[in-house]
């Protein structure tokens, strides 16, 4: 008898849509009605927020703005006046965002139907520049200038800024306290980078252990995703613009770090996960991609704007930087095995923009594909039922959007 079996006998094509085949090529420029510098996007709860500005410690003057869109297509900026603002993160029906000008800053706020509803915001006089929080385990955590690190249950009440580095017995070959500039939180712990190589884990938030990165050059942004840790950084010369190298660092327990070829010489800022894709932006434009975050291919983002962060939303990646650009990406659709012993069927789990109408076919020789279901997606993810039974033969699927 020939057995289908979901593992190996079931083979699984996925086309995102037909006839198109470069999504992450295929990047569309939004209005964004702002010319500043847009330093990071974040997606929850329906909604998209963007937030940056510009600050010069040596001219005690800042200035941060916030953008807020139901689509990513048409954003709405705030007019509350705040500090430059450099992260956001959203958690527990609330995003938090963090900056600072000459003290560090917090800014908590929901967004809701009727628009943004602003809670307090806490700010610490002569306390480090934030430049970057996550959300885990039920808590908030912020990490920026010095080393420094500060929590918060709620995104409303804080703790004083602490240290995240045991300052006294750092690598006496790196500068003192280097600035922590990109957080996360996977696989049980919170993975924070920085300057001159700088890696440091904690399990709870409030004991952390410095992790030996293998590279000096700065790290920028890091991000958790299917069991791996991606670091995205560089090194970049002030005395020459053209001096520039990228380093991408992966590591499956935050302890153990491998370099990954990078596809570019361009200093990479950011990197996001979403649908079985990791994203990778950095200077003049550059925008990479990897399915496993180690084998990454350079993409066209249509700009030369410095991109300083991306996040995944509704089947999307969302770009951000210089002269308010805001990017977004072509629909990325994922069909995976979904195994359904109880009634012997074969489950499938399509991954997706919602409000789209999606076909699924199967085709017993990649030849001939007959149409197994139409769906109008009205969640991102969703789950579709081949009733025919499991060793019924070799079978192949494939997904495309209308």
């Amino acid at each position: 008898m020939n057995t289908r079996k979901l593992s190996v006998g079931v083979a699984l094509l996925v086309f995102s849509c037909v006839g198109h085949a470069g999504l992450l090529d295929s990047w569309t420029a939004r209005t964004s009605s702002t010319d500043i510098l847009l330093s990071w996007i974040a997606y929850g709860s329906g909604q998209f927020v963007a937030a940056g500005g510009w600050f010069d410690r040596q001219y005690p003057y800042s200035h941060g703005e916030v953008l807020t869109s139901a689509d990513a297509v048409n954003w709405s900026p705030q007019p509350e006046q705040y500090p430059q603002l450099a992260g956001i993160a959203y958690g527990d029906g609330r995003f938090v965002a963090v900056g600072g000008d000459q003290d560090g800053w917090t800014l908590n706020f929901e967004t809701t139907s009727l628009g943004v509803m602003w809670g307090p915001s806490t700010s610490w006089p002569l306390a480090p520049y934030f430049y970057a929080v996550t959300y885990g385990e039920g808590q908030f955590v912020t990490v920026g200038e010095f080393g420094s690190f500060v929590t918060s249950t709620n995104g409303i009440n804080w703790a004083w800024p602490l240290c995240a580095l045991n300052c006294s017995t750092l690598d006496p070959s790196l500068p003192l306290d280097p600035s922590l500039r990109g957080i996360t939180y996977g696989n049980g712990q919170f993975v924070a980078v920085g300057d001159s190589g700088t890696i440091v884990t904690s399990a709870d938030s409030t004991n952390w252990v410095q992790r030996h990165s293998g590279t000096t050059f700065g790290l920028n942004g890091i991000i958790s995703g299917n069991g791996l840790f991606v670091v995205v950084g560089g090194y970049y010369s002030q005395t020459n613009n053209l001096l520039t190298q990228s380093i991408i660092l992966t590591s499956t327990n935050g302890i153990d770090w491998i370099e990954r070829p990078s596809a570019t010489t361009n200093l990479l800022y950011a990197v996001a996960y979403g649908n079985s894709q990791f994203v990778a932006v950095g200077a003049f434009g550059t925008l990479l991609s990897s399915t496993d975050g180690i084998n990454w291919t350079e993409r066209q983002s249509g700009t030369h704007n410095h991109l300083s962060s991306i996040c995944y939303g509704n089947g999307h990646f969302f770009a951000v930087g210089a002269s308010g650009t805001i990017l977004e990406s072509g629909s990325i659709i994922n069909l995976e095995l979904k195994p359904n012993p109880a009634n012997a069927s074969v489950g499938l789990s399509l991954t997706g923009p919602s409000g789209l109408n999606y076909t699924i076919e199967t085709s017993p020789d990649l030849v001939s594909w007959h149409a197994l279901t139409n769906v109008i997606s009205t969640q991102p993810t969703e789950i579709i039922f081949d009733p025919l039974p499991m060793a019924a033969g070799r079978a192949f699927y494939r997904a495309y959007s209308q």
